[in-house]
């Protein structure tokens, strides 16, 4: 069975599907749009912004008053 050559539409759709794959894995658009859900996805214990040891597992700058 002969292939006949692609259309002009298909090499169109073609180069516009490599060139939005090209985009896609771009170091700016993986750094802006990708590793952060990445790190999302990773299930690591949430760091707190105040210096808690329940969340940080590190010691409390000042000892409990209790």
């Amino acid at each position: 069975m002969k292939l006949s050559k692609p259309s002009g539409e298909t090499k169109l759709f073609l180069f516009f599907w490599f060139a939005l794959l090209a985009l896609f894995m771009s170091p700016p658009f993986r750094h802006i749009f990708i590793l952060p859900y990445l790190n999302l996805l990773a299930n690591r214990p949430k760091k707190s912004p105040h210096n808690s040891a329940r969340y940080n597992n590190l010691p409390h700058p000042y000892p409990s008053p209790i």
